[in-house]
């Protein structure tokens, strides 16, 4: 934490921390995730899959996705 409130791009970032209550990190996979999560588990609420099997999907095309998007930005 120390050096992100050394660092100067990250210091706007690190003083709003405190204020920051329920917010999704702003990350290339977050929007797919949230997605992902809200289609399966809706799926396992209605009993066409179980809690653990809708978990393991969602983990598994969001870790495809996130691969993906590195290639895709030559990470």
């Amino acid at each position: 934490m120390e050096r992100m409130r050394a660092d100067p791009i990250l210091r706007p970032s690190y003083d709003a921390m405190p204020a920051a209550t329920h917010i999704k990190p702003s990350l290339p996979e977050t929007n797919y995730f949230s997605q992902q999560l809200e289609i399966h588990v809706a799926r396992a609420v209605y009993g066409e899959v179980s809690a653990k099997e809708a978990l393991r999907v969602v983990k598994e095309n969001t870790r495809r996705e996130a691969e993906r998007f590195k290639n895709q930005m030559g990470l």
